[in-house]
């Protein structure tokens, strides 16, 4: 089945966490996400850099 990952940098180059969604998401519901998650960034710089794209799901064993 396949998702949509969300990934990014914050503005000094930080890695922010994936976030992975079951449909491609809105821009608003990025930007809530990663501001609940990043709320020090958001309130510095007002955003983090994020690329969303579609994925395969896979499992690992």
């Amino acid at each position: 089945m396949k998702r949509w990952v969300t990934f990014g940098r914050t503005e000094s180059g930080d890695t922010i966490v994936p976030i992975i969604w079951d449909t491609k998401p809105p821009e608003e519901a990025v930007n809530e996400a990663y501001e609940a998650l990043y709320p020090d960034e958001y309130a510095y710089v007002g955003f983090v850099h994020w690329t969303a794209m579609e994925a395969e799901e896979a499992v690992l064993v």
